[in-house]
């Protein structure tokens, strides 16, 4: 029973001091307690309260309990994690990290254990991310069941694997993410009930996916004097939104590895007119003379005062990369031009140059490049009048003509050489058939486009068809919808993004994070080696821009500046290292 709540408010960080290591049994689990998380702070609005229990509490290391690491006080108590129900929506958010330079490795078996105060009978609704070494932000949250019930102590225990994350084999982890959870009545809105992707009733979460998608997440087997039975117990009831955490370790800590050497790195903040280092290309089916395609590279594009046209008024906030609250960028735009007569589709490239030629990256490597991207498109959710545009990037280009998606309306484009090596795009408001696309080089013409993401070899990772429109779940919840009249669930637009492509002779990776929704997925791997007999990425890595129907945004009026690619930090890098599975970005 609790006797007392102390109420803490958002932000409290707390730096653990060195504590001597000893060895904790929960059920029989064991683990040492210099294998636990060393700091952590409140990440969302709201409170949290520390939770006194006459048993239940955590003496081995009152320095790292999670009380004493948000600062609620308490040392040996659980933290109360409050979450949404009985008609609201709340959710709290706490962060967990371990010391500097160290972290978990994901070996065979679990690899993180969370401990929750708790009485017989079932344990509380919490759900757990994890945030892998060198990336930015967080994986997608797994909500499952506890492991064991340690009676004497009154703590569930629950053990993650972190390949159920996404994270390779001997891949490391640097921080934790736990937050509570919305139950079916949650909210008399039942789109924003929690669901997760597995009947078990475990699995990873979409949060508030509401009731028409997904499945309930279920509390787990029903501990009684310490055992468990093989009954999934049914839904969390309303009292058990509000789980207790009290501690976390992990099982294999210990120092992260060093970066790997780098060979070849460019790198662009876009804070000044960077512009004489890069090749800009273009291609446009009506204005066929060079120098007068309908496309613009604004190089330090100010973005900090910019505004949408639309209702929603939409503003564009500080890169997810940028360190000095600087708001300068790239902005790519095609198609702004209303013409009378003939086709619009058009197209940019941006490759940078190193000297006076493109920067070239030979075979035999490993090379990641990696942006912040902001997709804007005029109108609300779903876009305006030709509102559908794609940005893509690649590797492979040969430095001579654009490359693009050349729509296949039988208009025959100027340049013509439209077969270079790999890349990919993606719209920003759902507008297309194919929202998500791979496109590989075809000796017959135009890069052909992986429609479906399930052809051509290419795995999608993750989606449940596979499929490539924004109506999937898997990108439903990758892109929820953040509650402004302008943004489209299910695609990248209006928001901040961060893509990565990681590319090897054989194969290419490509995933995006979205911070500010704190998802990630591995959106597809595709073999070159096999597709189109054979595509290498050797040559130039380029970024771009493409209008593949004949419409003008808002018939060209005032909304059509609205289109456009926002792209921020840029990074390209050679990895010495074997594999993509081995890569890790370091910032």
């Amino acid at each position: 029973m609790r006797l007392m709540r102390h109420l803490i408010t958002l932000g409290l960080v707390a730096l653990a001091p060195l504590a001597l290591a000893t060895s904790v049994t929960v059920g029989t689990t064991m683990f040492d307690t210099d294998d636990s998380v060393t700091s952590g702070t409140l990440s969302t609005s709201g409170t949290i309260s520390t939770s006194f229990f006459g048993v239940g509490i955590f003496s081995e290391d009152t320095v790292n309990s999670v009380a004493t690491l948000l600062g609620a006080g308490g040392g040996e108590q659980g933290v109360d994690i409050t979450g949404g129900t009985s008609g609201t929506t709340g959710r709290t958010t706490i962060e967990l990290f371990w010391t500097s330079g160290e972290g978990v490795e994901n070996l065979p078996g679990d690899d993180v254990f969370v401990i929750e105060n708790g009485g017989v009978g079932r344990p509380e609704a919490f759900a757990l991310a994890v945030r892998e070494n060198g990336s930015s932000s967080f994986t997608v949250h797994r909500a499952e069941f506890a492991d064991e019930y340690d009676a004497g102590r009154q703590q569930y225990i629950t053990g993650y694997d972190l390949t159920d994350f996404g994270i390779a084999a001997n891949g490391f982890i640097d921080a934790v993410q736990i937050i509570s959870l919305h139950n079916a009545s949650a909210t008399t809105n039942p789109n924003l009930e929690d669901r997760v992707d597995d009947a078990s009733g475990e699995g990873n979460v979409s949060l508030d996916a509401g009731n028409g998608s997904g499945f309930e997440i279920y509390a787990g087997p029903t501990a009684t004097d310490g055992t468990f039975t093989p009954d999934p117990g049914g839904a969390y009831p309303d009292g058990a939104m509000d789980a207790d955490i009290v501690y976390v370790a992990g099982s294999n800590s210990g120092s992260l590895p060093a970066p790997p050497p780098a060979g070849i790195t460019f790198k662009d903040d876009f804070n000044t007119d960077t512009s004489a280092n890069y090749l800009v290309l273009a291609d446009d089916a009506f204005n066929t003379t060079p120098g007068t395609e309908d496309v613009s590279a604004t190089f330090a594009f100010d973005y900090s005062s910019y505004t949408f046209q639309d209702t929603d008024a939409t503003t564009i906030p500080v890169a997810p990369n940028t360190t000095d609250a600087s708001q300068l960028g790239l902005r790519l735009a095609v198609n702004f031009t209303e013409d009378s007569a003939g086709s619009e589709v058009a197209a940019i490239n941006v490759l940078p140059l190193d000297g006076a030629n493109p920067l070239n990256l030979p075979a035999g490597a490993v090379y990641i490049m990696q942006f912040d991207l902001f997709m804007a498109y005029n109108g609300d959710a779903a876009g305006g009048p030709g509102s559908t545009q794609h940005w893509f990037a690649g590797f492979g280009h040969d430095g001579v003509n654009a490359t693009w998606a050349d729509h296949d309306n039988g208009v025959a484009l100027a340049d013509g050489d439209l077969n270079q090596g790999i890349f990919v795009a993606s719209t920003g408001e759902g507008g297309a058939a194919f929202d998500y696309v791979v496109y590989v080089g075809n000796t017959g013409g135009a890069p052909e486009g992986n429609g479906t993401l399930g052809t051509l070899g290419v795995a999608g990772v993750g989606l449940s068809t596979p499929t490539s429109n924004q109506t999937d779940p898997a990108f439903q919840a990758l892109f929820p919808d953040l509650g402004g009249a302008s943004d489209t669930p299910g695609a990248p637009g209006k928001r901040w993004v961060v893509v990565t492509l990681t590319v090897t002779d054989t194969v290419l990776n490509w995933k995006i994070d979205s911070p500010s929704d704190g998802t990630s997925i591995n959106l597809a791997t595709v073999p070159l080696s096999t597709v189109n007999g054979g595509i290498s990425p050797a040559g130039s890595p380029f970024l771009g821009q493409q209008d593949l129907f004949s419409s003008v945004a808002d018939g060209g009026g005032a909304a059509v500046v609205d289109n456009f690619a926002l792209i921020d930090n840029l990074c390209i890098e050679e990895q010495l290292v074997t594999s993509v599975g081995d890569f890790t970005m370091y910032e």
